[in-house]
């Protein structure tokens, strides 16, 4: 069965919630996750930003960018502001600087030899404003809480 432009734009929305609610148990945790926990804030942030792009741009689209600054180009411009003043971050090009690449560089931390700084709280916020928006945009989206 194929999918249509909706089913994959919600099937996108789903599994960035999902992965948020990791990202937030993993607040909760006694142990030290610090990094599992930024790949899944990214992560949500990506899937929620691709889910968008593809309601917006009403057809099937295979997104393969991670980059967050790249995906949230992608979007109308009343989109983008409407979720960068939703999302309450107060250095919003540092934000995004420090964020965009976060899914691949978090997940190879390991690898790299340099100190690296990044907010989840922000990257929450980012996920926030983006699940409230598709939710406001695109009622189906409610029946995944």
């Amino acid at each position: 069965m194929a999918y249509n432009y909706k089913t994959k734009s919600y099937l996108a929305y789903a599994r960035g919630v999902e992965f948020a609610k990791v990202a937030e148990i993993l607040e909760e945790s006694d142990s030290h996750v610090m990094i599992p926990q930024i790949v899944n804030a990214a992560f949500s942030c990506e899937l929620l930003l691709k889910a968008v792009i593809i309601a917006e741009e009403k057809r099937e689209k295979v997104i393969c960018e991670h980059n967050l600054s790249k995906l949230f180009d992608m979007m109308d411009s009343e989109t983008r502001n409407a979720v960068r003043i939703k999302s309450q971050i107060s250095d919003w090009d540092a934000f995004l600087k420090e964020s965009s690449d976060a899914f691949a560089e978090w997940r190879y931390l390991h690898e790299k030899d340099k100190v690296m700084h990044i907010s989840v709280w922000n990257l929450l916020r980012f996920h926030s404003a983006l699940k409230d928006h598709y939710e406001a945009t695109y009622p189906l989206a409610s029946i995944v809480e």
